[in-house]
């Protein structure tokens, strides 16, 4: 054994650097909140979101839809930007919750519905992230 290792060991502790090379700084920013997308459960959950807020998109998904989960990342990056901060995003998975989406009229994977107020004012069925954009300004405007 080294003579370095049984004085270490003697003296139980660990032989600290001072050489700065080892330090680094951490730098710390602010960002927005993360609005997120809210999962709905079940019937009572949607008709209460679409109830309880002015402007709600709803994307009706399926686990097993490759273009749904193509879009999901769009649709994330959307809720947690500044400009779509008056709407509240829902994902309704439509094997989870088939009521609500027999109730929708659901035909396709995936479809967005647009609701103003209570009301239905657009709807959209396929994974198009420019579609999806204009027609949530529109809802915005």
């Amino acid at each position: 054994m080294s003579s370095f290792l049984r004085s270490a060991l003697r003296a139980r502790t660990v032989p600290r650097y001072n050489n700065t090379a080892f330090r680094t700084t951490r730098t710390f920013t602010t960002t927005l909140p993360n609005m997120v997308v809210h999962n709905v459960n079940t019937l009572g959950e949607f008709k209460a979101a679409i109830a309880d807020h002015e402007k709600v998109l709803v994307d009706c998904f399926a686990t097993w839809c490759g273009p749904c989960k193509a879009i999901a990342p769009i649709l994330a990056d959307m809720s947690n930007q500044e400009a779509y901060k008056d709407v509240y995003f829902i994902k309704l998975d439509v094997d989870e919750v088939p009521d609500a989406a027999q109730e929708l009229g659901v035909k396709a994977m995936p479809t967005f519905y647009f609701f103003k107020n209570g009301e239905k004012v657009d709807d959209m069925m396929g994974a198009n992230p420019a579609g999806l954009k204009s027609k949530a300004e529109a809802l915005l405007a």
